[in-house]
């Protein structure tokens, strides 16, 4: 459904412009990236309505912190303007942000969004033409979800005539068929990158593996993964992924958001009444040489390696607290798991430290380990 008020194209154009819909449906065949929607967009609907080049942009995940942005421009001078946009420009877009803050299906020409009063609209369309030779514009919604922004948007050069109600109208009309290509483009990105994953992901060696994309973007998570993930966090079923493992890969694997070869890998370990869960992230090529990420999850059967210690006097959770040490974990990490306050944590610490003769976490862990030996 469009959102904008009545539009009525000439009657005269009316056979022209269901041909040119019906020229750009029968392209879609042929269309299997974003780059390919682009070129039937300009082939099909450009002898129609004259316009010098299109930009489609997909944001995923557009409520995170530097959520990834797919840009396909024809623009000549694409790489040199998309640098020089994304530094000094996007501040002051002043039509991009009229149009992203819209639902799905909106549509729009510039002037609309364009205050003459207002020095930076007046100071970003100037340097839009005067630097880059970029006219007017026009742009529509497609989707607009909580995972995915996607839209696009048809520019002239500097010196050509304005776009009309008209022209707003031949675009809007696509976008339900835009809307299901979007979709499927990105369905068959994903689907590349299980193939070639296949093998790690057919769930060897007692793990099995969750899939991302180089930006973290859950691609793949197999009936097994979330079973073994809903087993050992039954508070966070309703979540793909429990938070901590999310906040993991975000401030440990992935702290730009994005994933670099020759980084890795990366181990965290958790506690439940099930035993240990063992996460492996790595990186690994995806089908063009694009980096993603396989996680493997493994169960560890409970085992209570400190329980000899007992016969020093520590009690059930004093040894309980010994265990997460060997992990890595903070006395608030600690806390958390046990259900604790991180006081009783350190509590805890310095009575062990007390009763095996050690201070510090270091040498506490070092005497525990050398007493269980001692022991076996």
């Amino acid at each position: 459904m469009i959102e904008r008020r009545s539009m009525s194209a000439p009657g005269e154009n009316q056979s022209s412009r269901q041909n040119a819909i019906l020229e750009f449906s029968s392209m879609l065949g042929g269309v299997h990236t974003i780059r390919d929607l682009a070129e039937a967009i300009y082939n099909a609907l450009c002898p129609l309505v004259a316009f010098d080049w299109v930009n489609i942009g997909l944001i995923l995940n557009p409520s995170r912190k530097s959520p990834l942005q797919i840009v396909s421009n024809q623009f000549e001078q694409s790489q040199a303007y998309w640098e020089y946009y994304s530094r000094e420009l996007t501040a002051y877009d002043f039509f991009a942000q009229y149009v992203m803050s819209k639902p799905a299906g909106f549509a729009a020409l510039k002037n609309e969004a364009f205050d003459p009063t207002n020095e930076r609209h007046v100071w970003f369309d100037r340097t839009m033409r005067e630097t880059w030779g970029v006219g007017d514009a026009l742009a529509v919604v497609v989707i607009r979800e909580e995972d995915l922004f996607a839209g696009f948007s048809v520019f002239r050069k500097a010196d050509s005539p304005l776009f009309t109600e008209a022209d707003l109208h031949v675009f809007a009309a696509i976008v339900p068929i835009m809307q299901t290509t979007i979709r499927l483009c990105l369905k068959q990105k994903e689907d590349e990158l299980v193939v070639a994953n296949a093998v790690q992901l057919l769930d060897s060696d007692e793990s099995v593996y969750i899939l991302f994309d180089s930006r973290l973007r859950l691609i793949h998570l197999p009936q097994a993964a979330r079973e073994l993930l809903d087993r050992f966090f039954p508070e966070e079923k309703s979540r793909r992924l429990p938070e901590f493992i999310q906040q993991w890969l975000e401030s440990a694997v992935a702290p730009t958001q994005s994933l670099r070869f020759g980084e890795g890998p990366w181990v965290l370990a958790t506690k439940g009444k099930d035993g240990r869960l063992v996460l492996t992230a790595g990186i690994t090529p995806g089908p063009q040489g694009e980096a993603t990420l396989l996680l493997g999850l493994k169960q560890e059967a409970r085992s209570k390696p400190f329980a000899a210690l007992k016969k020093y006097n520590l009690s059930d959770r004093e040894i309980e607290t010994l265990e997460y040490l060997p992990l890595g974990y903070t006395n608030r990490q600690i806390a958390s798991a046990m259900g604790l306050k991180e006081i009783t944590i350190k509590k805890h610490l310095q009575s062990i430290g007390e009763k095996l003769g050690a201070n510090g976490r270091t040498e506490i862990l070092y005497q525990a380990m050398r007493l269980v030996r001692e022991s076996d």
